[in-house]
């Protein structure tokens, strides 16, 4: 059967709303993402516009020995097919692997630049349609105006930048000439759907009979997967259809367990919720709130950085504030990273600074602020090609360059470890999705349960005391950027800001407000500007947890 299916995911979408053109009022609910990624195809009933289940290929009784993707079924040993290597560039050199029961897909990781290091001022990424990483840099306004602008959802793009449209999720766009931001749909050209690579990344699980959980109600990829166990339970307080015997096709099957239409499986996560609401799979919803019901969603990497310490905490899990010497108690004649003061031609340990590929740090005296003056480490594997189908590069704890390569059936021998339905193998570094500041390197016996106590996890440490005195310590406030760790950069104080005064209570203790230039602003006040970055985002800053306000890019 699954060397009959031959539609891809983008196909899949376009033929189901097709299904409804003139047969209804409103359009369809969008499908799950995984019904699109796995082949089933949409069932309509006479009378009826929208289907009420799916069709799907069998996923649980597959060869477990072999390796499937995008109906394609592949012997232990075979690299992925062409055509589909290039969508998923970001996962290069993929090959069936059977050293696991069921087999899976290992795949080589790429780091890209531009995700490593801030955007000048002035400068924006190009990208080509299939590549993972920025093909080309465009620095300055005189070259920037010589491209075509694009808009899209209120903001200002340059030819070759990509375009995330708000209303589609699932959708990506680049910038080129003739744009039509009027759709965004499949009649644009220059729009595309979104690829989650379900099968490639996560087929052993699908191969489990796990389903799929998706962030709210922005349901492109999954987010993680809910896997069967003894414990597992139905809930029928939702059940739709009451039928005392209901058609096998209107059910959804999940382990041991039988779920009619409406029913839900027990969760032990009480922000994620998993139901059968159209079979034949269920699927789960963790719930867009969950983040800050957890635990503070403000960005602190800052404040650990410069080794502020938390004082006091508030219902929404953050600190209501940090004590900040180095900001406070201020010594422009010393300099300060990490914690740490630094008298006049004192050196900082190379091992304190050789993730930020810099060396030989020592502090010298300026005007107006004491800085630090560092030998910048050039790694000699950015300037030769690398070898992404046949080989890997291992990386040691806080480094900047690669400690060596593995090449052929050396890499095959290497241990593996499993992070977030991402393969990898030892010496490579994993990054956690949810949780951009922590880092672990994958060793053998790793245990994705005991990341907290892992030699080899570490949360990330920022070097902008290392670069960017001036405005650390000249009253600037950190800029970041969503999904990213470390400030993108930092905003110094302008004539023209002013509050906006926010819903709190103003504070009677000068700790509880952030000072801002001539400003001082209460926890929720924000500053009333409108500014924008070269590349069309705009920035929204607040004083959220004293003694420093931070912004945020949209």
């Amino acid at each position: 059967m699954w060397n009959s299916i031959t539609a891809s995911g983008l196909v899949l979408v376009v033929a189901f709303a097709s299904l409804c053109h003139g047969a209804c009022d409103e359009p369809c609910p969008v499908p799950p993402k995984h019904y699109a990624e796995l082949g089933c195809k949409p069932i309509v009933e006479e009378g009826q516009c929208c289907p009420k289940r799916y069709q799907c290929p069998e996923l649980t009784d597959r060869d477990g020995n072999k390796c499937y993707f995008n109906g394609n079924i592949y012997p232990a040993g075979a690299k992925l097919a062409p055509a589909d290597q290039e969508v998923h560039s970001c996962s290069p050199a993929c090959f069936c692997s059977n050293h696991t029961e069921p087999a899976t897909f290992r795949c080589a990781s790429i780091d890209c630049f531009e995700f490593s290091e801030p955007t000048k001022e002035d400068c924006i990424h190009q990208y080509t349609l299939h590549g993972c990483c920025a093909e080309k840099t465009v620095c300055g306004k005189e070259k920037l105006e010589k491209l075509t602008q694009c808009y899209l959802d209120d903001r200002e793009y340059y030819e070759g930048q990509r375009m995330y449209p708000k209303e589609e999720p699932c959708k990506f766009c680049y910038c080129k000439p003739g744009f039509d931001n009027s759709t965004v749909g499949a009649d644009n050209p220059n729009c595309y759907e979104t690829q989650c690579g379900l099968e490639l990344h996560a087929g052993a699980r699908i191969a489990m009979g796990c389903i799929p959980i998706y962030f709210g109600n922005h349901r492109c990829c999954p987010i993680s997967w809910k896997c069967p166990s003894d414990s597992d339970e139905v809930i029928v307080e939702g059940r739709i259809e009451q039928d005392e015997q209901p058609e096998p096709t209107m059910q959804c099957k999940f382990g041991k367990l039988t779920l009619n239409k409406g029913d839900g499986v027990s969760s032990d996560d009480k922000c994620v919720e998993c139901k059968c609401t159209v079979p034949p799979l269920a699927h789960c919803i963790q719930r867009e709130d969950s983040f800050t019901v957890l635990g503070c969603d403000v960005p602190l990497a800052h404040y650990k950085t410069m080794q502020c310490k938390p004082v006091g905490s508030r219902p929404d899990g953050c600190p209501e504030r940090y004590d900040c010497p180095s900001i406070t108690a201020h010594d422009s004649s010393k300099c300060y990273f990490n914690g740490k003061t630094y008298e006049i031609d004192q050196t900082v340990p190379d091992t304190e600074v050789s993730q930020f590929c810099s060396a030989l740090c020592y502090c010298r005296s300026a005007n107006p602020i004491a800085k630090f003056r560092c030998v910048h480490v050039d790694c000699a594997e950015f300037f030769h090609r690398f070898d992404y189908d046949n080989c890997l590069r291992q990386y040691k704890p806080k480094s900047c360059c690669s400690s060596g390569s593995v090449c052929g059936e050396e890499r095959n021998k290497l241990a593996t470890c499993e992070l977030e339905s991402e393969i990898y193998r030892e010496g490579q570094r994993m990054r956690f999705k949810d949780n951009q500041c922590r880092t672990c390197l994958c060793t053998a016996g790793f245990n994705v349960t005991a990341i907290d106590t892992d030699p080899n996890c570490f949360e990330t440490v920022c070097g902008f005391e290392l670069f960017s005195e001036k405005q650390v310590y000249g009253g600037g406030i950190p800029v970041y950027k969503k999904d990213s760790c470390c400030p993108w950069e930092w905003r110094m104080p302008k004539e023209t800001d002013s509050v906006v005064k926010g819903t709190g209570k103003p504070a009677t203790d000068p700790k509880q407000q952030c000072k801002y230039g001539s400003l001082t602003l209460d926890v929720g006040d924000s500053l009333d500007i409108k500014q924008k970055t070269a590349e069309g985002q705009k920035m929204a800053c607040s004083c959220q947890v004293p003694p420093l306000m931070h912004c945020m890019l949209d």
